[in-house]
């Protein structure tokens, strides 16, 4: 019983130490943007980190941030690629 939960908090604390990693990645990419970006990058974070929304929920969501975003804030965002960022955070946390 021991063994398992030694594996157990090892895992956790592994999936901890990554999850603030890439968080850090995250915020300092958000850093170098003007605020308009800084704003919907930190919505569209918070609905991907979201566990509560479905798949559906959480896409309409994001395109709802993205469309009070002028053109030039959604190139920051694509030219940072922070989507994919957030993708790859979202699939790690719940790997």
């Amino acid at each position: 019983m021991a063994f398992f939960k030694q594996k157990f908090t090892a895992a956790i604390e592994q999936f901890q130490t990554k999850r603030d990693e890439e968080a850090k990645k995250l915020e300092e990419k958000l850093s170098s943007m003007g605020d308009g970006a800084k704003n919907i990058a930190s919505k569209i974070s918070k609905v991907s980190e979201d566990m509560n929304l479905t798949f559906e929920q959480e896409q309409q969501q994001i395109k709802d941030a993205l469309g009070s975003a002028t053109d030039d804030i959604k190139s920051k965002l694509e030219d940072t690629d922070l989507f994919k960022d957030m993708k790859a955070m979202k699939e790690k946390m719940t790997q």
